[in-house]
């Protein structure tokens, strides 16, 4: 062992010592933690009502896509967690589109669904965000002739994470919010099988910006993507706006 590798060794080890030979009045106190579950409310008969706008390149609305109501409806046992039971249906037929399964554990939200949506892997608790981690790796994988619907199939690297923004201020209702932002972002590069053109280079780029309000949650949702086929294609941009909400 080197002289210098030695000493740093002996003074870690002293340090060792002296902390263990410290009393338990003598520990620092550990630092409170801050509760943020505020930003995300789970309660039974929340609602919320959001509008889906496809928009210009500044995010300004364009053509309304679609209207939805979320709804707490109730909490269940559910693979061993006390989960809160979120529907959400189309306002237009009132018919439910996605129930969900979540639960807020250590400023984290986590939800029943598969850590890998491209594969036939089994379902499980993941971590879908965090109000104290700055970076989520969500997904990191590569794939071979994965069938996308029934056109095609493709081969190449499929990544997702979750990056914590800047604090942002958000108009709703005519009163301004101080909002928490996250970025989640997908990014699949590889090649299509496209039948009558053979394999093709293709490039997926999508990121969320979205924004969480104290005691209302979710507050909007902006979205760029740009899909490239053979270096071609153009971005699109929308806008998920919330237009009325209920916590309990």
């Amino acid at each position: 062992m080197k002289l210098s590798k030695f000493i740093l060794y002996m003074f870690a080890m002293s340090i060792t010592t002296f902390l263990f030979s410290c009393s338990e009045d003598s520990s620092p106190t550990p630092p409170a933690t801050t509760d943020y579950s505020a930003y995300y409310p789970l309660s039974v008969g929340s609602w919320w009502i959001y509008e889906e706008w496809k928009t210009d390149s500044n995010f300004n609305p364009d053509s309304l896509i679609t209207r939805d109501s979320v709804v707490i409806e109730s909490t269940t046992m559910f693979n061993g967690k006390n989960a809160f039971v979120k529907v959400t249906y189309d306002i237009l037929s009132g018919v439910a589109i996605d129930t969900t399964y979540e639960y807020f554990e250590n400023n984290s939200l986590y939800e029943w669904t598969q850590l890998n949506p491209f594969t036939n892997e089994q379902e499980g608790w993941v971590e879908r965000g965090s109000f104290t981690k700055d970076y989520i790796k969500y997904l990191d994988t590569n794939v071979t002739d994965l069938i996308i619907g029934d056109m095609f199939s493709f081969s190449g690297s499929i990544k997702m994470d979750i990056t914590k923004g800047i604090n942002k201020i958000i108009n709703l209702k005519n009163k301004d919010y101080t909002a928490f932002t996250y970025n989640n972002s997908a990014i699949i590069d590889g090649n299509a099988t496209i039948p009558g053109l053979g394999s093709v280079p293709m490039k997926v780029d999508m990121t969320e910006e979205m924004f969480f309000a104290k005691n209302i949650g979710i507050a909007q949702t902006l979205t760029t993507q740009t899909a490239l086929i053979m270096g071609m294609g153009e971005p699109e941009y929308s806008k998920r706006i919330l237009i009325d909400w209920s916590v309990k």
